[in-house]
């Protein structure tokens, strides 16, 4: 499993461990940017899109939020544990979204301008994902029953976030973050409905 991981990890931060920002130093930076992701703060986004280190914490929210989903799923299936099998494939699912929704903006601004590094651009779609934390919140007995709702708020929320990532990773302008945004919003739905028509 870490021979498989360590490779991403390296991809994501674009350094090895030991090269890496102070642990304690990354760890006081993730609420701060968590709430900045939040807050659409393009700021924010173009601070992790430039920090290697960040990579860590972008994959810690992603996969934070396949474990919400997964919890989530179990308790409207009266379950009271998450098993090991359906949290494997949130996971695997979460980071393969994470990846297609990078390649897919990296890819239309290969295409339309400026270049931008991949890596970067990871990170910051990664910090994208800091809204469907916010999904978590259906796991509580109040809330629960507002779980649809929570669900298509915090999924719209996500796409907001995705366009002020582009937008902070690279330095297009903002009619060429949106066209961006647009060109890769389609392209993942498409590959969805394929995806279903092929039961993938």
């Amino acid at each position: 499993m870490a021979s498989g991981v360590a490779p991403l990890a390296i991809f994501v931060c674009g350094k090895t461990v030991p090269n890496l920002v102070p642990q304690s130093s990354v760890s006081a930076l993730l609420l701060p940017r968590i709430v900045g992701a939040l807050a659409l703060r393009a700021r924010t986004f173009a601070e992790v899109a430039a920090d290697p280190a960040a990579g860590f914490q972008a994959a810690f929210i992603v996969l934070l939020a396949a474990v919400f989903e997964a919890a989530i799923d179990a308790a409207e299936h009266g379950q009271t544990a998450i098993d090991g099998g359906p949290l494997t494939i949130a996971v695997f699912a979460a980071t393969i979204g994470w990846l297609v929704w990078t390649l897919l903006a990296y890819g239309a601004l290969r295409v339309l301008g400026p270049a931008v590094e991949l890596g970067g651009l990871t990170r910051a779609i990664g910090f994208a994902h800091a809204p469907s934390l916010l999904f978590g919140l259906a796991l509580l007995p109040g809330v629960r029953l507002l779980t649809g709702t929570l669900y298509i708020v915090t999924n719209l929320w996500f796409l907001a976030a995705v366009v002020q990532a582009i937008g902070g990773a690279s330095s297009a302008p903002p009619r060429q973050v949106l066209r961006v945004a647009a060109i890769a919003m389609v392209a993942h739905v498409l590959l969805q409905v394929v995806g279903r028509l092929l039961h993938v």
